[in-house]
């Protein structure tokens, strides 16, 4: 008897725990008063901004976002959209239940990679794949020192799947972005 091959565990697709809304790590109070220290509030920051488009670039993906996860939902604090005239605009919110990254804070510090999201059937039906034609997803979470929690993350997603022998390539990228950008969005006094 032959058994399935364990799933690489970056593309390990975590769940919610209702199957609805993802619950986000961390007591909500704990959560929202970190956030508002570090001045991490629903209103875009020029240097997140730059740190996703960098990221875009890099990537050379459709969009990137540094994206901050609250109670009430996700909020793209940097957010980059490549200058290609198909790509639809995206606004800066996104409701907890949309897109993967409140699904990524639940892998316990693990970055994730999905080259192509139609090969997950959970995944299939999201939001973001319906209304952007997402194809391809790859994220890490921003997890604050101080608390232990996953306040934010980094990623950045293309309307094309990904080829499968990139993955090792897209992680390192989101692996080293990732620790570029923690130590100034959560000491922001460093430049």
């Amino acid at each position: 008897m032959t058994h399935p091959a364990a799933p690489h565990p970056h593309t390990q697709v975590p769940g919610s725990a209702s199957g609805g809304v993802p619950v986000l790590p961390g007591p909500p109070g704990v959560r929202a008063g970190r956030l508002a220290e570090l001045g991490l509030g629903r209103r875009p920051r020029p240097d997140l901004d730059e740190a996703a488009t960098a990221l875009g670039r890099a990537a050379d993906a459709d969009y990137a976002m540094v994206n901050i996860l609250t109670q009430d939902g996700q909020w793209f604090a940097g957010l980059y959209r490549a200058p290609r005239p198909h790509l639809p605009l995206i606004p800066r919110t996104m409701p907890l239940t949309d897109g993967f990254c409140p699904a990524l804070t639940a892998r316990g510090g693990l970055a994730l990679v999905l080259t192509d999201v139609h090969d997950h059937p959970r995944l299939r039906s999201n939001a973001v794949v319906d209304q952007l034609g997402i194809r391809s997803y790859v994220g890490a979470p921003l997890i604050d020192p101080a608390t232990g929690i996953t306040l934010a993350t980094l990623c950045f997603i293309n309307t094309t799947a990904l080829p499968q022998k990139t993955e090792h390539d897209q992680l390192h990228l989101i692996k080293t972005r990732r620790d570029e950008l923690n130590p100034r969005l959560f000491h922001p006094a460093l430049p």
